[in-house]
């Protein structure tokens, strides 16, 4: 399992490595002009693209026929993604702060970039993976747009009415940040359990 996830982050590696040059160029025109929040979004979206990538070179290569003969269980090969993904948004999630901390951007749009595209990174592995498992990285496509769309339209929609209403800032943050946790720790679990059915019955 440790060599999946090793396989999985020096394959990520050769992807940012051509794109230091071009994110340090536009990360420095993003702090002249007051738009940190820009460079820490673009961050998220490199660490999402990764995900994608992981998933094509398997598909290229196909490498999940190869992990059949690993002395593995399935659901260590679909840990092991998971894992491998949770450390790229941790490691983005680092140099998303350091990258605040240098152009001097660490304030309330800071965070509130930082705390909004870790949101966005965790629920996106959560929907890709396992249908990328299901119907692989091209063939989802329009799965993964509807997906990940339709349930932000729903929540701004939401966030929209409350606030018509005045509703939304009767509730304490505390109670929304445990709300938020709980429900991506469920829907966590649930991903985890609906990759490994679906990995599980794939027909080679």
């Amino acid at each position: 399992m440790k060599g999946l996830i090793l396989n999985d982050i020096f394959s990520s590696k050769k992807l940012m490595k051509t794109m230091v040059i071009p994110f340090i160029i536009f990360g420095v025109i993003w702090g002249l002009v007051g738009q940190p929040g820009t460079g820490v979004v673009t961050i998220s979206v490199l660490c999402i693209s990764s995900l994608y990538n992981l998933f094509s070179y398997d598909e290229f290569y196909h490498w999940d026929k190869y992990t059949t003969i690993l002395p593995l269980d399935v659901k260590q090969v679909v840990l092991a993604r998971y894992c491998s993904f949770g450390i790229m948004i941790f490691v983005s999630q680092i140099i998303a702060l350091i990258y605040l901390l240098i152009l001097g951007g660490l304030n309330d749009d800071g965070i509130g970039s930082m705390a909004g595209s870790l949101l966005i990174q965790i629920y996106t592995g959560i929907v890709i993976i396992p249908v990328a498992y299901k119907y692989g990285i091209q063939r989802g496509r329009v799965l993964y747009a509807i997906l990940i769309g339709l349930p932000f339209l729903v929540i701004l929609g939401i966030v929209g009415l409350l606030e018509k209403l005045q509703i939304l800032y009767t509730f304490p943050i505390p109670f929304i940040v445990i709300a938020v946790l709980l429900l991506l720790a469920i829907s966590l679990c649930a991903s985890i359990k609906i990759s490994t059915a679906f990995l599980r019955k794939k027909e080679y």
